[in-house]
């Protein structure tokens, strides 16, 4: 069967864009019980340069927007959000009606700097990659909380490029990264901010790069979008590589095609077959970076390679430092997830991804091909036409070894046909750092996304060893987002009990009986015993408050497993001599039992 076209974004406002998904667990600043309340109006997170004396030059700058002084003593701040993490400053003084105060940096001359006395000074420093401010009244309720980051949406010309993080309102909420902007020179500790009340800078838009796969050392022609008239800066990199800065111009001179008309274009030269070639563009004048909108650093193009072979299948190219991949191998015992690793999804590139190996210590000790987990960078989902019809943000890559391939391929499809909710996914043929790597099924997890599309309400729990054998560490619960095992901890006590007939009664009471019969016929029809803690999911299915199996990771079925040859005895359950309590139960009670074998 022939592949169903390409992938496409999730786009909106520009040409390659991502939608713009912005999430915010802070609070904006909330009146107190008089109307008083305070502003965190301006943040210098990450200085140019240190004081010349001496001391960091980092501050936050409070505001009072009432007509009356506001009485600080008692107030705190701390960093992070958290009260618990030690670094909570309590302060005293004032601050005047609609003035303005300081907080700085412990060691840092304020005065002989900016002119400007601190109301206090605070032991730790404000990450330059993101960090929280949370400033509490004397009774310890939230007053205002700040979660900002250094990349976009967020305005990323303070970044330790010599602006701060000023408020553009101070009516505005303060929690969402539109409200904020660079400051338009020096920061500005004490006085109102430099861009109060100024228009929120217009994005870059119509951004392309052409062609959209080069041949070997063909320019790539960038043109991009940027109101002013103030020539943009494009910086490109070569694989991981350092940056290379161009400035993009509107002259009406090559690659530009009309001057004066807001676009401006420039070409990158020619890379050699293979390469990956990402590029980011910024508009120094007004702080604004293209891309925007989620957390990829970079969009980009892959260089064609004549040698690659063409295929029906999901085609990956995966470009990663060799170091992070090696990385990953190490220490077996852990499980370590690495940023920064770019995939090329048919041809489209995808910046800024997370990637560990799947599976616990016996595979990454055992098994010479590792299956992997793919996480999209925040704010990108992709719809993937031969995997599911709605956008995905992560996805495994499930090892095909050799002699067994196609195997999940099957063990999927019966499942399917027993009545399960299909869990998208396709062969996929991967290359890594421009080299073939293997042979993969590109798999959706069952996610969040996943279980809307499905209609799984209710508690959902992930099976990790010993899965039953202790039920309170032997699953992850990912829905609801909570610590209440209680429910699963509860039914564990139960199958481990003797058969009875109020145990089977139970059973018939308190599990959805075609999804669990159904789910052990498939289970020993396709041979999956890699199922004694693990690869399967519990759902506590709502409102019928009855629980189901769902079946997850195939990769050990039809023989594979090395608990085959132990298991092939037709008078009893196969998978019963993995040692499940849910499957022995089942084993145990006649009337399931020969529901399964029928």
């Amino acid at each position: 069967m022939g592949r169903m076209g390409g992938l496409r974004h999730v786009g909106v406002w520009a040409v390659g864009s991502l939608a713009l998904i912005v999430a915010s667990f802070a609070v904006g600043h909330v009146a107190g019980a008089a109307g008083e309340t305070v502003v965190v109006n301006e943040i210098h997170y990450n200085p140019a340069d240190s004081d010349p004396g001496g001391g960091d030059a980092e501050f936050i700058e409070l505001h009072n927007p009432g007509t009356n002084a506001l009485d600080l003593t008692g107030y705190t701040l701390d960093d992070g959000g958290s009260v618990a993490a030690g670094t909570t400053v309590t302060l005293s003084g004032s601050i005047p009606a609609e003035g303005y105060v300081i907080l700085t940096r412990e060691g840092f001359d304020a005065v002989a700097r900016w002119g400007v006395a601190p109301l206090a000074t605070f032991p730790f420093g404000l990450s330059g990659a993101g960090d929280t401010v949370t400033i509490r009244d004397a009774g310890g309720a939230l007053v205002d909380e700040v979660s900002y980051d250094d990349k976009a949406p967020w305005p990323t010309s303070p970044d330790g490029n010599g602006p701060s993080l000023e408020l553009i309102d101070q009516a505005s909420d303060n929690s969402l990264p539109v409200s904020w902007a660079g400051s338009l020179a020096d920061p500005t500790p004490g006085v109102e901010n430099s861009v109060t009340n100024a228009p929120p800078a217009i994005p870059i838009s119509e951004v392309t790069a052409l062609p959209m796969a080069p041949a070997a050392n063909q320019a790539i022609t960038v043109t991009a979008r940027v109101p002013g008239g103030v020539a943009p800066q494009l910086r490109y990199v070569v694989d991981f590589g350092n940056e290379t800065t161009l400035t993009m111009l509107d002259d009406g001179i090559a690659p530009d095609v009309v001057a004066g008309d807001e676009i401006f274009a420039i070409a990158i030269p020619g890379q050699a077959a293979g390469e990956l070639v990402r590029y980011r563009i910024t508009a120094p004048a007004t702080g604004v970076e293209y891309p925007t909108g989620d957390d990829r650093n970079y969009e980009g193009v892959v260089v064609t390679d004549p040698d690659r072979l063409a295929t029906n299948w999901i085609d990956i190219e995966w470009f990663i430092p060799e170091v992070d991949y090696d990385s990953m191998f190490d220490d077996p015992t852990q499980e370590v997830s690495v940023d920064g690793s770019v995939l090329a999804i048919d041809g489209v590139v995808y910046d800024n991804m997370e990637v560990r190996i799947r599976g616990g210590v016996a595979a990454r000790n055992n098994l010479d091909k590792q299956g992997l987990s793919f996480d999209f960078a925040s704010g990108v989902e992709v719809v993937v036409p031969d995997v599911a019809s709605y956008p995905l943000d992560e996805f495994a890559l499930s090892s095909e070894r050799g002699w067994h391939f196609g195997r999940q391929l099957s063990s999927w499809s019966l499942y399917e046909d027993a009545g399960f909710p299909v869990v998208g996914g396709h062969h996929a043929r991967v290359r890594r750092n421009g080299e073939f790597y293997g042979l993969f099924r590109f798999s959706e997890k069952l996610d969040g996304t996943w279980r809307d599309a499905s209609g799984i309400d209710g508690g959902f729990y992930k099976a990790v060893p010993p899965g039953f054998g202790n039920a309170a560490t032997g699953f992850e619960k990912k829905q609801p987002d909570d610590d209440d095992y209680t429910n699963l901890i509860e039914l564990a006590d139960v199958l481990k009990e003797s058969p009875s007939p109020e145990k089977t009664e139970f059973l018939f009471e308190n599990f959805d009986v075609p999804n669990l019969v159904n789910y052990l016929a498939a289970a020993n029809l396709v041979g999956h015993f890699d199922s004694e803690g693990q690869n399967f999911y519990m759902h506590l299915d709502e409102p019928a408050g009855v629980w189901q199996v769902h079946p997850w990771d195939l990769t050990n079925t039809f023989g594979v497993s090395a608990s085959f040859d132990g298991c092939g005895n037709t008078a009893e359950l196969w998978i019963s001599c993995n040692e499940n309590p849910l499957w022995n139960t089942v084993e145990d009670t006649p009337q399931l039992e020969e529901m399964v074998w029928r």
